[in-house]
């Protein structure tokens, strides 16, 4: 077989002035991976599989390729690799779907046959996961990782010096086409990221180029629950951009018949110096007609944006692409470490409004307008509007009018879901709408199968459920189907076979088997599920969760803290899990330890009145006085008429006798703040007795008891408990009464 030589190589390898992987037009990337193709043809092995085959063909092509100097070889096989990860992006996310397909692109490599694609799909699988099913040539994916991964070739040399971070792309593009969070690409992505961040890597990169990739790596610390790192990731890529971002408060009208202004929430973005943005046209603009139209909200009420009182203040704020995708990082920040409430919504609404206000990257507008419609799905008044908005965004993939090159313009700064997930997320909002028939059809469309159940359910149609897996698994046994067929009918035979035909790799098998052990109450026997699942994929917060509920019903109270500090330390947002931790060490009896997470449980849900209750009971146990007193006082603002007599009377008694509290200080020292709660308990509280001779106790210790003025409140507080206590007929009797107590005091 002959190969292509240097000088018939039209359309192949470009100088790196002219090759810019964010600018290449995507007809580029398609003829530069053909004209490659065929000067690898020669090098390829005739044996093996797919992927060693194109490792073995590149390594022999980097050391006797028909190119003058190895670099240049090099750099070849760099610019293809980034050709096929950006054709992939194109298939999947982007679109307009490409005129060649990936056999055509890759025919040396690949062929079109069913039994090629069938192992393409097997060698992407990780961690007995397979990648969605639906994928539109992955031929292309696989090649990238080859190129950039699996092959593990020397490409990092001073030409090619952002080679490390479309490894990063490509490991990060990979997690994404996976159903769940795979453990073994987060190992493989974080040391790349940390490499690809260092100043030796960064040295000769400008400000905008080294902002967008802490911008990217922000987005995989967030998934990853790296909450921490992502932060850091964006102070820095702000820091770059010279941005000054805060939130802030101007009067003005978000009705139409609104007839006085309040403050509306906006956010305000300055720059600390000169705009880089101005300085260097790295991304540079697109045409606003290009871009996917931004419904107009169409309700008798609300206005289609907020109007401001102040004339010369413009809600348009005049950005770059890279700074609006720094803004939506920020905003997918905010959703992914706030709790869900309104607070949140509006702070991400002003987000979204600054980067909608000037459109100039088709990336950061599609996804800003994906984010509007995420948080108005649950507007009453704006649902029609996110309904509407996602239609277009799904309609958009096949529209031809954007060029290629636009679209991936700032791409990998911006994470845009795949296509199927937008449409997923339509037909969720449909579901909740009520409009299940559409949605099962768009779920049946794109194989959701976990979804397509779902909605038969809904309609009442279990049988049919169960037939439509029956059917699929006739013609394609997989572990995700068998588990489908497990949940459909609870039965456990079907999470085994699952187990069996995933070579006891597969997570769901074990997790769901773990499930189904959990609901029917058999403690004992879901653990070794649960341990089994998070030991293949330990990522999965929620199976650590349930491990540690299973736990601590068992009795296993070391096992459910680990399982338990395991999950907080993916998902630290988890105010359930904090304090389920608390109660496994109050178990443990190192209730110091739970004193501290209840804290942190009480940090993400400050509304939450039964943590507070443990964490009134847990400060009284570990002699945090002056805490009770906090908890008290947010429990009866949570709870009307909230009282709990033990604790009152063992944080009374403690002021009175002198205890000293955890920090070796003296409780009397709160005797005032305990007045001023009794106070407010008996305002609220007037019929307890209890409460009232606490009251006069409290008032008559100490040096100041002895004043008159304090010892006639102590009588008047105990005739007051005294009509409480005989108040009702026959306490005299009552030998086991507090009211007798209460009488003899008063005596």
């Amino acid at each position: 077989m002959s190969c292509i030589t240097a000088e018939n190589n039209v359309g192949g390898i470009l100088p790196r002035s002219q090759f810019d992987e964010e600018l290449v037009a995507s007809e580029d990337y398609s003829n530069l991976l053909l004209k490659f193709c065929q000067r690898l043809q020669c090098h390829l092995p005739l044996e093996g599989n797919i992927s060693a085959r194109i490792s073995h063909g590149l390594k022999h092509y980097l050391e006797t390729g028909e190119l003058v100097s190895k670099s240049e070889r090099t750099q070849d096989v760099y610019q293809a690799g980034v050709a096929a990860l950006q054709l992939f992006i194109q298939c999947n996310w982007t679109g307009p779907p490409p005129g060649a397909a990936a056999s055509d692109n890759l025919h040396a490599l690949f062929t079109s046959t069913d039994k090629d694609k069938a192992e393409v799909m097997m060698l992407l699988s990780v961690d007995a996961e397979p990648v969605y099913e639906l994928l539109q040539y992955p031929e292309y994916l696989l090649f990238a990782r080859v190129v950039f991964i699996d092959s593990c070739l020397d490409l990092h040399t001073e030409h090619i010096q952002l080679c490390n971070w479309w490894a990063v792309r490509c490991l990060w593009v990979h997690q994404q086409v996976l159903d769940e969070r795979s453990a073994t690409l987060s190992k493989q992505l974080m040391p790349l990221i940390e490499r690809g961040l260092s100043r030796d890597a960064l040295q000769n990169s400008d400000n905008q180029r080294q902002a967008a990739l802490y911008i990217e790596a922000g987005y995989i610390c967030l998934y990853y629950f790296q909450y921490d790192q992502a932060r850091q990731n964006l102070t820095t890529a702000t820091n770059l951009l010279g941005l000054d971002i805060k939130l802030t408060g101007m009067p003005g009208k978000r009705t139409k018949f609104q007839t006085f202004d309040v403050s509306q929430l906006i956010l305000k973005v300055g720059y600390t110096g000169t705009s880089i943005a101005e300085e260097n046209k790295l991304y540079p603009e697109l045409d606003s007609k290009l871009l996917p139209r931004d419904v107009c909200l169409e309700d008798d009420t609300l206005l289609n944006q907020l109007q401001l009182t102040d004339g010369t203040q413009s809600l348009v704020t005049i950005l770059s692409g890279l700074e609006h995708a720094l803004l939506l990082a920020l905003c997918v920040q905010v959703q992914k470490t706030s709790p869900v409430d309104n607070l949140a919504s509006e702070e991400i609404g002003a987000y979204i409004s600054c980067v909608l206000s000037s459109p100039k990257c088709w990336a950061t507008h599609m996804m800003a307008l994906l984010l509007r419609s995420q948080i108005e799905s649950n507007s009453r008044r704006k649902v029609e509007r996110s309904m509407l908005q996602m239609q277009m965004l799904t309609d958009f993939y096949s529209e031809t009018a954007c060029p290629v090159s636009d679209r991936l313009r700032l791409f990998h700064a911006v994470c845009l879901p795949p296509r199927w997930a937008i449409e997923k997320e339509l037909a969720d909002l449909l579901v909740k709408l009520g409009v299940v028939s559409s949605a099962l059809e768009t779920y049946t469309r794109w194989q959701l199968w976990n979804e397509v159940i779902t909605c038969l359910q809904m309609l009442g149609r279990r049988e049919h459920a169960e037939k439509v897996v029956r059917e699929q698994l006739a013609i394609h046994e997989t572990p995700s189907l068998w588990c489908i067929l497990g949940d459909i009918t609870r039965d456990k035979q079907y999470y085994d076979k699952a187990w069996e035909l995933s070579g006891h790799k597969s997570a769901r098998a074990q997790r769901s088997l773990g499930y189904l052990y959990l609901a029917l109450k058999e403690y004992k026997e879901c653990l070794p599920c649960f341990q089994r699942s998070v030991e293949i994929n330990p990522l999965q917060s929620s199976v650590w969760f349930s491990l540690g509920c299973a736990g601590l019903f068992s009795g296993e109270l070391e096992l459910a803290a680990h399982s338990f500090r395991k999950c907080v330390g993916l998902d630290p947002e988890n105010f359930e899990a904090w304090n389920n931790l608390s109660s496994a060490y109050i178990k443990l009896k190192q209730k110091s330890r739970a004193h501290k997470t209840l804290q942190e449980s009480l940090r993400l849900n400050y509304e939450n009145w039964k943590v507070w209750e443990n964490y009134l009971v847990v400060s009284t146990d570990c002699g945090e006085f002056d805490e009770v007193l906090v908890a008290f006082h947010r429990l009866m603002d949570l709870k009307e008429k909230y009282v709990d007599i033990e604790i009152l009377q063992i944080l009374i008694g403690a002021i009175v006798d002198g205890v000293l509290d955890s920090q070796g200080e003296p409780a009397s020292k709160l005797k005032p703040k305990a007045l001023q709660l009794l106070g407010r308990i008996v305002s609220q509280v007037t019929n307890s007795a209890d409460v009232w001779s606490l009251y006069a106790k409290l008032t008559g210790s100490g040096e100041e008891g002895s004043l008159a003025d304090s010892r006639e409140k102590v009588l008047n507080y105990l005739q007051k408990a005294h009509r409480c206590a005989t108040v009702n007929s026959g306490w005299e009797k009552d030998s086991s009464s507090r009211s007798q107590h209460t009488l003899s005091i008063a005596t």
